[in-house]
């Protein structure tokens, strides 16, 4: 198997924030693809030519092509987990039989970025979550491999749902 990231901080990267005075955010792009969990606030989220009005549960996916941005109606706490990762990355791990990327690119762009998971599938992405929060620590110790095993979990739990 070939792998094509140097640096798995490089390529994989988490990050669960709390926002409480909110600023205007332009539209913007990556070169990685995201998932958004949306956990609190009041939130419209736009991707392309869509608005999603964002609500506890609500998972975003936006690929590399997908222009988009949050748009905030009140100064409440705003909470959301968000994971940016080099689609190389998951896409050494997929096989014939399943493709990682297949909830980023096997939809039309700017369509269908909104899976609204029940309150079992919201339990369930936060362990996941939880798990990857957890596996902080030196690498050495293994944790940046728990932290991968984690994130291509939480990707099959996403192209499942």
């Amino acid at each position: 198997m070939e792998i094509f990231y140097s640096n798995l901080e490089e390529s994989l990267r988490y990050a669960h924030t709390t926002t409480e005075n909110t600023k205007p955010a332009d539209f913007h792009l990556h070169n990685y693809f995201e998932i958004y969990f949306f956990i609190s606030g009041n939130v419209n989220y736009f991707i392309e030519k869509k608005v999603y009005s964002l609500h506890f549960g609500d998972l975003l996916l936006m690929n590399s092509h997908e222009i988009h941005k949050p748009s905030f109606n009140s100064g409440e706490l705003y909470e959301r987990i968000v994971i940016h990762f080099n689609p190389a990355l998951a896409q050494s791990f997929s096989t014939p039989s399943f493709d990682l990327l297949s909830c980023f690119t096997g939809r039309p762009s700017g369509e269908q970025n909104l899976i609204s998971l029940s309150t079992k599938q919201s339990e369930e992405i936060l362990k996941l979550f939880d798990k990857i929060e957890e596996s902080g620590g030196e690498a050495a110790n293994g944790s940046d491999i728990l932290k991968l095993a984690v994130f291509l979990e939480v990707l099959i739990f996403i192209n499942r749902v």
